[in-house]
Parts: structure tokens; C-alpha cells; sequence
């Protein structure tokens, strides 16, 4: 990521230097979520279906 806001300062772009911060909802923490939830509902699953 620092190579890029190097490389746009050099080529005169401004595509990282400038976008918005990242939020709450992101791809990556919506997989994280979805693994969460499976390895909980397996859990519960294993101790109440013996």
C-alpha cells in the first residue's frame, strides 16, 4: 500500500492517497462473520444432537 501512494505521487494519480477509509462492513470481515457463525452453530449443534 505505501508502494502505491509512492508510485501515484511519481505518476500523478490520486486513486490511493485519496480514497475513504474502510468501514465496519467489508468483504473481509463478512467472511470472518460467516466462518464465526458456522463454527458456533456446529458447536451448538454437536452438544444439544450427540
Amino acid at each position: 500500500m505505501n508502494r502505491a501512494v509512492e508510485l501515484e505521487g511519481e505518476l500523478g494519480f490520486r486513486q490511493y492517497s485519496t480514497r475513504p477509509r474502510a468501514g465496519i462492513a467489508t468483504g473481509h470481515n463478512a467472511v470472518r462473520s460467516f466462518f464465526a457463525l458456522m463454527v458456533i452453530f456446529w458447536g451448538v449443534a454437536l452438544v444439544l444432537f450427540p
